[in-house]
């Protein structure tokens, strides 16, 4: 169980870019997504 926790600990310092570029991905999404629905209730709660 230990050697595959070891594994797993290189791999994600291997793919720590990727995962760092897809986290920064998702952080903009997510708000570009809420920005979105803001301004929908803002909108539709001022007309």
């Amino acid at each position: 169980m230990a050697d595959g926790q070891g594994e797993i600990l290189v791999r994600e310092v291997e793919d720590g870019e990727w995962r760092r570029a897809l986290v920064w991905l998702a952080e903009q999404f997510v708000q570009q997504a809420i920005g979105y629905v803001i301004a929908r209730l803002v909108e539709s709660g001022l007309s």
